[in-house]
This record gives structure tokens, sequence and C-alpha cells, in this order.
């Protein structure tokens, strides 16, 4: 990280634009480059900037915890693929399949909300595969009261309280009886009048508190909509000309080859977070499209 941020340093000290990452704009906003502002524009009103100590942390948080999370679900979505019966990803290129142009014209405003079906993808890997787990909250000073199921309960003050969200992701309370099966198209519904088109395809918003991988209200993950972005983008780009299949053993049939796929999909351990424990035993090769 040191070295990363000593070139993106020097790139903007000579007056270039940089790389344009995180990295650069957590850069531009910080205490020595508002300063070095202040010295050309003679302005002493510029809001304080970030400290060396703040640029590090925001960079390891969007590292540790965005890219490993982000990483490993779309591991899990690549095996989670091979679903029997499930269009998987496919389902998604049904939408990106009709942007024909170059990817350089491509403008987040434009295609973004027309890719609801690759980000359902997303949010159904996520409701079985957080790699998160749970999450950690603490009561404040005084003691909290909860009604649950009728009944007054209260958690005493400066309490730590994990709620376990695979457990609510998957509870067929709210997902109905497939709760434990992948099926993205759960997150696809239709505006009145639409049919199917896949321009009137709207997403699924679950009651409040069913569905949290990233959490939820004032204590919500920065890195949400970024993370579902890159997933989104990723998926467009390696569907978009390509299929992907497993790489069968030897004597072993298209059908159990999948079949061995989900079972590792499903072999999951906490190692530092929640991933498959062997996912080197099962192969994936992509296939360019005819």
């Amino acid at each position: 990280m040191t070295e990363m941020v000593s070139e993106e340093k020097r790139v903007i000290g000579e007056g270039k634009v940089g790389s344009g990452n995180i990295i650069n704009s957590l850069i531009c906003a910080s205490e020595e480059m508002l300063e070095s502002l202040v010295g050309v524009e003679g302005d002493s009103k510029i809001t304080k900037g970030l400290t060396e100590a703040e640029i590090y942390g925001n960079i390891f948080v969007y590292n540790f915890a965005g890219h490993d999370t982000m990483a490993i679900t779309l591991n899990s979505a690549l095996y989670l693929h091979q679903t029997p019966k499930s269009p998987g990803l496919d389902f998604g290129r049904n939408q990106h399949r009709h942007h024909g142009r170059l990817f350089a014209t491509w403008t987040y405003s434009e295609i973004y909300p027309q890719l609801n079906r690759c980000l359902s993808v997303l949010l159904e890997t996520l409701r079985l595969w957080d790699p998160s787990i749970a999450i950690a909250k603490r009561t404040g000073p005084t003691p909290t009261r909860l009604t649950i199921n009728g009944k007054e309960m209260t958690i005493s003050s400066d309490t730590r309280v994990i709620s376990n969200i695979n457990a609510i992701h998957s509870h067929p309370r709210y997902w109905g009886s497939d709760s434990l099966v992948w099926r993205p198209s759960r997150w696809i519904l239709s505006s009145p009048g639409d049919g199917t088109a896949l321009w009137g395809e709207q997403l699924l918003t679950p009651s409040k508190g069913l569905y949290v991988p990233w959490s939820e209200g004032a204590r919500v993950c920065p890195g949400k909509k970024s993370g579902q972005v890159e997933f989104v983008a990723s998926t467009v780009t390696l569907f978009r000309r390509n299929r992907l299949e497993v790489v069968p053993e030897v004597g072993e049939s298209a059908q159990a080859a999948r079949n061995r796929a989900l079972a590792a999909g499903w072999d999951s351990a906490i190692v530092l977070l929640l991933q498959m424990r062997k996912p080197e035993n099962v192969g994936l090769r992509w296939v360019e499209r005819g």
C-alpha cells in the first residue's frame, strides 16, 4: 500500500491526472494536497483533508473488506452457476447481450440500471453464501427493549448482539419452500403492464431486516454500491461472449460434473471469511460462444 500511495503522489505531483482509482481520490482529498492548494490559491478556508493514517485506513478497508468479500462471492457464483435447471449467470446475459457496442462507450447511468438480472445473481449468491456470516452490533448506554413474537424482551446496556445472517437469509418463512435453492430469478419482478420485457423488470425489495449482507441503517457498508457495480461489471465482461462449463473427469458425464461443482460450492468453511474449502478440486473453463 505504501508503494501505491507514494507512486500516486508522485504522478499527481507532476501535474498528471493519475490512475483515477480510490487511492487517487483519497490522496486528492488529503491534508497534504489541500495544503498545497492553499499555497497556490491563497485560500485558507479549504476544508480539512484526510490524514495519512486515514488514507491508509480507507485503503485497507476497501482492500480487505471489499476485495476479499467480492472475490469470494464471485467465485461462489461461478460454481453455483452449475445448479441443475438453473439459468445461472446466463440469466444476466439475456440483458447485456443486447449491448453490442464497445465497452468503452458504455456509461454507468445508461447501462447499469438496465442490468437488474446481473445484480440479482449477486443478491441471490449473498443470500445463501454471505462471506461475513454475521453482523455484530452493540446496545448503547441504556437497555434496549424488543418485542419478539409478542413477547417483550430487554437487552442489557453495552451488550454485543450478533445476528446469524445466513439463518435469516434462508428461513422458509421469509423466502419460501425453496429457500435453500439458489435461484436468481426470485429477485426479478415485472412492472404492471410490461409483461416479461427485460426493461420492465424491477428488483424485489425484501422487508426491513430480512436481507442484510451489507447491514443496513446508519451503519450500512460504505462499499455496498461499489461492490454491486464491480460484480455486475465483472459478470457482464465475463459472460458477454463466453460461457462457463465444468471440466469433467475421465469417464464423467456432463451432468455428473455439474453436480460435483455444485457440491464443491456447498462445501464451505470459515477461513477468515466463509468460502469454498477446495475450489481447486473442480476445474472450470471458459468457452467462447459460437
